[in-house]
C-alpha cells in the first residue's frame, strides 16, 4: 500500500516542478496520470489488500482552501468530479471557500492536489480569455464610452466583464466534471465483479467516516445570475481540451 502513495508523491513532486518551470503540457498530464494510477490500483486490489487498508491506507479528511467567503459553483463542479474520480467524498464548509475531501490517504492525496492544480489552471486560462474578450471591438467601444463619463456604459462594462469571467469558469468546471464522470463510468464498466464490490464497500466506509466526523450535510442550491454565453462556451471549450489525456500521461514519448 505504501508503494502507491510513494508513486503519487513522486508524481505530485514532478508536476509541481513542471509547473514552476512553465512546462504547461507536462503539468496538464498530471491529472490523467493520477486518475489512471488510482483506477488501476483499485481494480487490481485483492481481498487481503482491501482488508489491510485500515492500517496501511486509512480514511481521513483534508481541507483545500482558497480566498473567499463561499465556494463558487464552478469550483464545486471540479471538487465533486475530482472526488468521485479519486474514490473520495467531498463536503463544503459553511461561510468559507473550503472543500473537505474524505478518503483513503492515497486517494485523498491525489484528489486534493488535482483540485488545487485545476483551480489554478482555470484561473490562469480565465485571465487569458478575459484579456482577449476585452480586446474585441464591441468591448473596446464600451470601454471608450465609460472613460468619457457614461455611467450606463461604465455599469454595462463591469457587468459584462464579471459575467464573462464567471461564465468562463462555470463552463470550464462543468466540462471537467463531465469528462471525469465519463472516464469513471468507463473504468467501472471494465471492473470485475469482485473489484466493483470492493469499491462499493470502501465507499460505504468513507461515507460512514464522514457522517461520524461532520454529521448530516445539507445540500445547497446555487442561484443562476446574469450569464455570458460567450464566456461559458469559451470556458467549456477549454475544459474539454485541457490535457487530462496526453501522450505524456500515457507514457508515450
Amino acid at each position: 500500500m505504501a508503494n502507491i502513495i510513494d508513486k503519487l508523491q513522486k508524481l505530485i513532486s514532478h508536476e509541481r516542478s513542471a509547473r514552476e518551470i512553465g512546462n504547461v503540457a507536462e503539468a496538464e498530464a498530471f491529472a490523467s496520470k493520477v486518475q489512471r494510477l488510482l483506477a488501476e490500483h483499485k481494480l487490481t486490489m485483492s481481498e487481503v489488500e482491501f482488508e489491510a487498508q485500515d492500517k496501511d491506507n486509512p480514511i481521513n479528511c483534508e481541507d483545500a482552501t482558497f480566498p473567499g467567503s463561499s465556494t463558487p459553483a464552478w469550483m464545486k463542479y471540479l471538487s465533486h468530479g475530482i472526488a468521485s474520480s479519486c474514490f473520495c467524498e467531498v463536503y463544503s464548509i459553511a461561510r468559507a471557500n473550503t472543500q473537505t475531501f474524505v478518503g483513503r490517504d492515497s486517494d485523498r492525496l491525489a484528489a486534493v492536489e488535482m483540485y488545487r492544480y485545476l483551480v489554478a489552471t482555470a484561473n490562469n486560462l480565465c485571465k487569458k480569455e478575459t484579456k482577449t474578450f476585452t480586446e474585441k471591438p464591441a468591448f473596446v467601444l464600451l470601454n471608450k464610452l465609460a472613460r468619457h463619463g457614461s455611467k450606463e456604459a461604465c455599469a454595462m462594462k463591469s457587468r459584462h466583464l464579471r459575467a464573462f469571467k464567471a461564465s468562463f469558469l462555470l463552463g470550464f468546471g462543468t466540462a471537467i466534471y463531465k469528462r471525469l464522470m465519463d472516464d469513471k463510468r468507463v473504468a467501472e464498466g471494465n471492473a470485475s465483479e469482485q473489484a466493483f464490490g470492493l469499491i462499493l464497500r470502501d465507499s460505504v466506509a468513507i461515507r460512514r467516516f464522514a457522517e461520524e466526523q461532520f454529521g448530516v450535510v445539507n445540500g445547497r442550491t446555487v442561484k443562476a445570475g446574469f450569464r455570458s454565453e460567450e464566456g461559458f462556451q469559451a470556458g467549456k471549450a477549454h475544459g474539454y481540451t485541457v490535457a487530462l489525456r496526453s501522450r505524456l500521461a500515457l507514457g508515450v514519448a
